[in-house]
């Protein structure tokens, strides 16, 4: 009986799991067909270095820890809090195909031992934690699967009649044969090659700022008198980040949202901080192509009245004419809440809640002068 043959090249984490994945499906295929298909597949995990799971060799020897997302919180949840670097890529792997609750139990299945911290951090509680979670990825046949120093040097298409592919390692003599290739080989050049070579493209990387550079306008260049250097933290922006786009009649607008901070230099000011970083990592190939140049907007208090501009300034001249004696450049009138995850009360059982003006006072005082408000 013909064998089908599976070769997964690349013996890290994303590999070893694609092994350890294919044989949980065997396993429930023969429970439910009460026949052994597994002897008619045949999977074989090609590693280039001498060791499977290189990447938690590291923890293996020094202790780590194995941390998992925090199983009790909503994978939108986690996503707003750690995430800005591609969210809307990691969105459907979080909520459909292995969320974080599938992930413990997963590992509980296969005899690791979890705790939660203090932060809601879920660790591994093992001794050995990276041992008992290396051990197991490769349960359950899967370190049967795995050849050490295998280097796959190429792979490419057999002729239609045929189907499959043919994969050269490095000093064997002839090719292998296989049915279905898995390429797992991370950010590896090679890896990149082989998917090239079976006719894929490669979109190639560029870089996304950390913070934006801004031009100074009236408003702005106000900030910057007296040459003092100024720091300030805004607990929640909305960025809008207008590009002209080659080919495109209208420009693309890009948007984020998440804390913020603003410095101001003599000679520049500058925006940085986590909604920062995810608007310049969504708009990188945009930008790289606009020669880094776009116009932005930045709204220190989206999460009142949905952000409408028009409804906020009816509620500033409605606090103002409630509170006549209040000088309008004291003080923010809108706040923000939110929960500070770092930060767990044991007594009360509940992390705590921060609240923040959405504009410093510092920075409100400057901007209501510069806007020519009444003290």
């Amino acid at each position: 009986e013909k064998r089908y043959r599976i070769a997964i090249v690349g013996g890290g984490s994303s590999g070893v799991f694609a092994a350890a994945t294919i044989a949980d499906a065997l396993h429930e295929s023969e429970s439910e067909i009460s026949s052994s298909i597994s002897d008619s597949v045949e999977v074989r995990v090609y590693e280039a270095t001498g060791g499977a799971l290189r990447a938690i060799g590291d923890a293996r020897q020094g202790g780590g820890g194995g941390i998992l997302h925090d199983t009790s919180k909503r994978p939108s949840e986690l996503l707003n809090e750690g995430y800005p670097r591609g969210r809307k890529e990691i969105t459907s792997l979080l909520t459909k195909g292995f969320p974080p609750a599938r992930q413990r139990a997963w590992f509980e299945d296969r005899g690791v031992e979890f705790r939660t911290e203090r932060d809601g951090s879920v660790v591994c509680s093992n001794n050995g934690a990276g041992n008992k979670i290396c051990d197991a990825m490769l349960s359950r046949g899967v370190f049967g699967m795995v050849e050490t120093s295998a280097k796959v040097t190429s792979v490419a298409r057999r002729d239609e009649t045929e189907g499959g592919f043919e994969l050269t390692i490095r000093g064997r003599s002839g090719s292998e044969r296989c049915d279905c290739v898995v390429l797992a080989t991370g950010n590896s050049r090679l890896g990149h090659q082989l998917a090239r070579n079976l006719g894929h493209t490669i979109v190639k990387p560029t870089r996304s700022c950390f913070a934006f550079l801004l031009n100074p306008d009236e408003l702005l260049s106000n900030l910057q008198e007296g040459g003092v250097h100024r720091y300030y933290s805004l607990p929640h922006v909305r960025l809008s980040f207008r590009v002209k786009v080659k080919g495109r009649k209208r420009p693309r607008v890009h948007k984020s949202e998440g804390p913020a901070t603003l410095e101001v230099h003599d000679d520049a000011i500058i925006l940085g901080g986590g909604a920062a970083l995810s608007l310049s990592s969504s708009a990188a190939f945009d930008l790289r192509d606009a020669n880094h140049e776009g116009s932005l907007l930045a709204h220190f208090c989206p999460d009142h009245l949905g952000g409408n501009v028009q409804l906020l300034e009816k509620e500033l001249w409605r606090h103002r004419q409630e509170n006549p004696n209040d000088a309008v450049d004291e003080r923010c009138p809108f706040v923000h809440r939110h929960v500070d995850y770092d930060d767990y009360d044991w007594e009360t059982e509940s992390f705590r809640s921060v609240t923040n003006e959405c504009v410093p006072p510092d920075l409100w005082g400057s901007l209501t002068e510069a806007c020519g408000a009444a003290p």
